[in-house]
């Protein structure tokens, strides 16, 4: 997480920076300023560099010296122009402070709230508190939110990873991979396929743990009768079932599919995903009767009333 608060200031201006600095640690600022930070014998053009971007907040303190004067300030300021690329939209990354009634001429710094120190500096030092500490919220929240998808990621990266090993161990031999995929979701045992000749609502009950969010859709072929998941990062997997004929004219007329995980035939959490359908449809003569296991519609009348409950609540 990014900590520190870096103060860019013009030579001139020198004991106003350091004021601002020694308040700010008053307040549990944790602050970066090229005085404190600076070692003989280092690069310090490229310490500031560094130190630039891996703030959470750039403070820079306007006057005539730092505005009108060249050199190394003017720097900085691209330096800090480039950074504020880098800052999510809209949050309080870089905060212009102001000596004087100074005409800003960088339209970044012209777009923010300025803080201005005359008349009143105790006031402006108030005003430049209360947004670092809104900073560091936000910079908390993005901190949380990274970690939240590494999570995400590395869990889907797991759960590819044992399909991957299990694929040998649990495959079965006489069940060839569906187009374009090495590696099956469900075993038969793991999986019930119910329809709702009615409504047209297509379910598939499992009792494995995954990750529904990284799903993007499922992938359905007219001729082989193959359901496919396919990830949101372009991966496919078998999802380990043919849809066989007593559903089949129920389960094509889909264009979503509900999957459920349930445990001891109890519906646990769901998603619904997108069906996408290849080859062509066959025509079906006569008539066909929707047969489902009663597995399958024990776990129906499960997911009707965890559904009602939700609803409910």
């Amino acid at each position: 997480m990014r900590k520190h608060v870096f103060i860019s200031y013009a030579k001139e201006d020198s004991k106003e920076a350091a004021l601002l600095n020694e308040y700010l640690k008053v307040n549990n600022i944790v602050t970066w300023i090229d005085y404190e930070r600076l070692l003989p014998g280092q690069q310090w053009q490229n310490k500031i560099k560094n130190a630039i971007r891996e703030a959470r907040a750039i403070i820079f303190i306007a006057s005539n010296s730092s505005v009108n004067k060249r050199g190394f300030v003017q720097k900085e300021v691209k330096e800090i122009l480039n950074q504020i690329e880098e800052f999510p939209t809209g949050d309080i990354s870089v905060i212009v402070v102001r000596l004087e009634n100074v005409e800003m001429r960088d339209e970044e710094f012209l777009k923010r709230q300025w803080v201005d120190l005359f008349p009143e500096i105790n006031e402006g030092y108030q005003s430049i508190i209360t947004a670092l500490h809104t900073n560091e919220l936000e910079e908390l929240k993005r901190v949380e939110q990274q970690e939240i998808a590494n999570d995400k990621k590395a869990f889907a990266n797991k759960m590819q990873e044992e399909l991957t090993k299990e694929k040998l161990v649990k495959a079965d031999k006489t069940y060839d991979f569906a187009p374009g995929t090495s590696v099956r979701l469900f075993m038969p045992d793991e999986l019930d396929v119910y329809v709702n000749k009615v409504s047209k609502e297509s379910f598939i009950f499992h009792g494995k743990i995954i990750d529904y969010e990284s799903i993007d859709y499922l992938e359905y072929h007219y001729n082989l009768h193959y359901v496919i998941v396919v990830y949101s990062n372009g991966n496919k997997v078998d999802l380990g079932v043919k849809i066989q004929w007593l559903v089949r004219p129920y389960f094509e007329e889909a264009d979503e599919v509900s999957i459920v995980r349930t445990e001891n035939g109890k519906s646990i959490d769901g998603t619904v995903v997108p069906l996408k359908k290849l080859g062509k449809a066959r025509k079906v003569s006569g008539k066909t009767k929707n047969v489902p296991t009663v597995q399958g519609a024990l776990k129906y009348l499960s997911f009707r009333n965890w559904i009602n409950k939700l609803k409910d609540s």
